[in-house]
């Protein structure tokens, strides 16, 4: 899975953190409604000082945490370096958790 970086802007002194995407997941962004992808990218920003929101994933997707945003989920793992969120896949509840499951089998590597 390629990578994609975005930058939250800081105060002067407070540094910016910033948040990885894979390929799939900047695509699954972009081809939400611009609503909802408007509330993706501010659950995202939102929770760059915090790398651990949402709900641990376990079973088949262990490292993986589940961030709710209307319908849609935010896939994401922790950056071990530097603690900011690593945002593997974007998409609808009813599918999500399969998608990124065949992705992760199919051998496509995590960020």
């Amino acid at each position: 899975m390629g990578e994609r970086r975005s930058r939250v802007r800081s105060p002067k002194g407070i540094r910016a953190f910033r948040a990885r995407y894979t390929a799939e997941a900047a695509a699954g962004i972009r081809q939400l409604h611009p609503e909802i992808n408007k509330d993706v990218r501010e659950g995202i920003r939102r929770r760059l000082s915090d790398p651990f929101p949402g709900h641990p994933l376990h079973d088949e997707l262990p490292g993986y945490h589940s961030l709710r945003i209307r319908s849609h989920r935010i896939i994401h793992g922790v950056n071990d370096e530097d603690k900011t969120p690593d945002i593997a896949f974007v998409g609808l509840r009813r599918n999500v958790y399969e998608q990124l499951r065949e992705l992760l089998l199919s051998g496509s590597p995590r960020n």
